[in-house]
């Protein structure tokens, strides 16, 4: 359960940090209360995450910290491709 919800905070950070550079990854572009939004969702949602996989135990956490990040991060970048505006 730990690294499903770890797994869960990561997407949501990682999408948050996707849409604060939306020129980079072709995403449309966002006003300023969300992004505003999206940068303290970013900060939270990671810290949550740590905190989660630290209760395991100090270096077990830090893996499954670092594991469901990278986990994640590719499960982001599939769903940003899908959603690129500049797709041919």
């Amino acid at each position: 359960m730990t690294i499903l919800a770890s797994l869960l905070l990561w997407v949501v950070c990682l999408s948050c940090h996707a849409g604060l550079q939306p020129v980079r990854y072709g995403l449309p572009l966002s006003s300023a209360p969300y992004r505003t939004g999206m940068w303290a969702v970013r900060l939270i949602t990671s810290l949550m995450a740590l905190v989660i996989t630290l209760r395991d135990g100090t270096i077990i956490g830090m893996v499954e910290w670092c594991m469901t990040f990278s986990v994640a991060g590719v499960i982001v970048a599939v769903c940003v491709a899908g959603l690129r505006r500049d797709r041919p």
